[in-house]
This record gives C-alpha cells, sequence and structure tokens, in this order.
C-alpha cells in the first residue's frame, strides 16, 4: 500500500512517542510512504516557527524516512469542497499520485468521502493493519469499533 502522510502526521511521528504513534511508525514500515513537495516544504516551515531547536533533528528524521517524493498538485478538476485551502495541495496531491490511502488527523479531511484515496486518522490506519494481520496469520479478531476502520 502506498500510504501519503500529512505534515501534522510526520511532526507527530518524529517528535512526539507515544503507544499509538508507536503502532502508526510500525504500521509505516510495512507499507510506502509517499511525501508531496508541498508537506516536506511545510514541516521545514513549521518546524523553523514552533521548534527551532530541533530543524537538524527534522533533516535526521528524513534522511533515515525511505518515502517516495510526490509532486505537489495544487488544484485538481472535481476535487471535493475544503474549508481550508491549505488542504487543498495535500488532497490534490494524493488524488493525483494515486496513494492508496492518505494518513491525517485534520476533521476537513477525515469527513470527505472519498473512495481513492482511503482518508484515515492515525488510530483507523493503525487498527487497518492491525485487522489485515489478524486476518493473514489466521488469528482471531475484535469485531468491536475501536478495531479500526472495520470493525463495528
Amino acid at each position: 500500500m502506498r500510504v501519503m502522510r500529512d505534515t501534522n502526521v510526520v511532526i507527530s511521528i518524529a517528535l512526539f512517542a507515544s503507544p499509538g504513534m508507536d503502532a502508526v511508525k510500525a504500521a509505516l514500515e510495512r507499507d510506502r510512504v509517499v511525501l508531496c513537495d508541498f508537506v516536506v516544504d511545510e514541516l521545514r516551515e513549521v518546524f523553523a516557527r514552533k521548534f527551532p531547536g530541533r530543524i537538524d533533528d527534522l533533516e535526521c528524521f528524513l534522511a533515515g524516512l525511505r518515502f517516495d517524493r510526490a509532486d505537489t498538485v495544487w488544484s485538481l478538476p472535481g476535487l471535493p469542497d475544503v474549508r481550508d485551502g491549505a488542504d487543498i495541495p495535500v488532497l490534490a496531491s494524493a488524488v493525483s499520485s494515486g496513494v492508496d490511502i492518505l494518513l491525517t488527523g485534520d476533521k476537513d479531511l477525515t469527513t470527505l468521502d472519498l473512495v481513492r484515496p482511503r482518508i484515515l486518522t492515525p488510530s483507523e490506519y493503525a487498527g487497518l493493519v492491525r485487522h489485515a494481520g489478524q486476518a493473514s496469520s489466521g488469528r482471531p479478531h475484535s469485531r468491536s469499533r475501536s478495531a479500526g476502520p472495520f470493525g463495528g
């Protein structure tokens, strides 16, 4: 699977350790990560503004991250309306590059009803990967809502 991350997801993975983000990191190691130029540029801008003492950490993180780079697409005919114009390049680039999943916590994007890419939060993505791993291993899986997008 090809998975594009938005800026805030990359920041969370790069800076903040938590069991949830650790699960997302592990899941992303099995899939192909895609980042558009807009997200990489926005990461550098955000770090310069909010975490100026950690810019070297960001560059080390990016240097060690295996990812495919996608060109930024600034608009795309037929794209659903989004409230925040800053989300358009991320969404248009995800659609244009043909990724399977756009990973974001942005409610303006997670409420969109797209077939492709599938728009998931980090916890939904971790649940999806966990569910797929259990199905392929033959282990029983939970049907509760907390099991991710296939639960309930």
